[in-house]
């Protein structure tokens, strides 16, 4: 069975990897995200292209004490990623291991099942919009799009 994978919406996000913790800010809407606890591999497994069914795999696998119903909490997480815009549907993939195993990805992780959490911070919203990087053409920075309104002209 083929479903799709799951990858960063980028360019609409940023993220950045820490100690346990994925730092995800989404760039349309000023919001930054904290992403702990199982959200860590779980995204790690996103930015390899895993499907959902895969993600349900190999956390199980990972884990010691997974819950027996693993697979509607990853359900119930991915959906949220999706509904904040941090995730989005790649190509279709089968299902079944993809032969990444967190043990080796992962070896300081704890092993010790904790539900996916994901925190949402609005506080800086107004100075993230700000960030001029926001209107660039595909030239990239500093070049501003041909959209904008320029009030020099």
């Amino acid at each position: 069975m083929e479903s799709l994978a799951l990858k960063p919406n980028i360019p609409a996000i940023i993220f950045e990897k820490f100690d346990q913790e994925v730092v995800v800010i989404n760039l349309d809407e000023g919001i930054y995200y904290s992403i702990e606890q199982a959200g860590y591999p779980v995204w790690i497994l996103i930015e390899k292209g895993m499907n959902l069914p895969q993600l349900t795999e190999a956390l199980g696998d990972f884990f010691k004490n997974p819950p027996p119903d693993l697979a509607k909490i990853l359900d119930q997480y991915v959906r949220q990623l999706r509904d904040e815009g941090l995730v989005t549907d790649g190509l279709p993939v089968a299902d079944g291991n993809k032969g990444f195993q967190l043990d080796r990805l992962l070896p300081e992780f704890p092993r010790e099942f904790h539900p996916p959490v994901l925190k949402k911070f609005t506080d800086q919203r107004e100075l993230l919009l700000l960030d001029p990087i926001h209107e660039v053409d595909p030239l990239g920075w500093p070049e501003r799009a041909e959209t904008s309104s320029r009030r020099d002209e």
